[in-house]
């Protein structure tokens, strides 16, 4: 998570925006200011999925504090809980109004609103997306990468390989699994269910080539090649609409 001492407005945050995107890192983006100028400012940005945007009205504060009081929310979760209207630290809410802070949040920027206490009103980065889906895509592949370092320094230390065969390949995609269904387990990613036409319907899949398919190049260079591997994170329930009918 990067946590910049500079602003929105200031001109050098385009490089933050660039090396977020490439380098696959959250940014928060901080804003302190009105609520108007920051959907200006903001909307000026060419921003990336690891985009958080948020503004303040706090002239007190400093971009690098609300930075930092956001960014200690969303380090604290697990990278699949998303941070809206988790409790902020040490920062009161904004006094933008309840107008202003729904059309912020329609412009995918947070702000710290106060629902019984200071939270942060959003889980949008500034392209749309859910901040808990890049974060979960990031931790997913930092655990497959471990695992299959893990499994290759095992075979090592025993004297052993993973032999570039079709039981090889095998071996690989169930050490992809086995860290795939753990992090299902965790609630990271969606739960195998049925359907009504009784079909299974799996929250993740992992497709490996077939060893008759793989180049010889590819064999002699020691390559795996389209490992393919799709998983469906869970969703949150964001919004709640109501509509009563209440009888007295």
């Amino acid at each position: 998570i990067i946590v910049p001492t500079i602003g929105a407005n200031d001109g050098n945050i385009s490089k933050l925006i660039t090396h977020a995107g490439t380098y696959r890192k959250v940014l928060i983006i901080p804003f302190i200011g009105s609520a108007s100028n920051a959907q200006t400012i903001f909307g000026g940005l060419t921003a990336n999925e690891f985009c958080f945007g948020v503004a303040h009205d706090d002239s007190s504060l400093t971009e690098g504090e609300l930075a930092g009081a956001i960014a200690g929310v969303i380090g604290k979760l697990k990278p699949w809980v998303p941070p809206e209207w988790y409790n902020v630290q040490g920062i009161n809410a904004a006094s933008y109004k309840n107008s202003e802070v729904d059309q912020l949040e329609q412009n995918n920027i947070a702000t710290i609103a106060d629902v019984v206490k200071p939270v942060i009103s959003t889980a949008k980065t500034l392209d749309g997306s859910w901040i808990d889906i890049p974060r979960t895509k990031i931790y997913l592949a930092t655990e497959i990468r471990n695992a299959l370092i893990n499994l290759k320094l095992k075979l090592a230390n025993s004297g052993s390989k993973i032999p570039y065969s079709p039981s090889g390949i095998q071996m690989i995609k169930a050490a992809i699994e086995n860290v795939l269904r753990a992090i299902q387990r965790l609630g990271a990613i969606r739960e195998d269910y049925t359907n009504e036409d009784g079909e299974l319907v799996r929250g993740f899949e992992v497709i490996v080539p077939n060893y008759e398919d793989i180049s010889e190049s590819d064999k002699a260079s020691r390559i795996l090649r389209n490992v393919r591997i799709t998983a469906y994170l869970s969703g949150a329930v964001s919004r709640i609409e109501l509509d009563l009918v209440i009888a007295l």
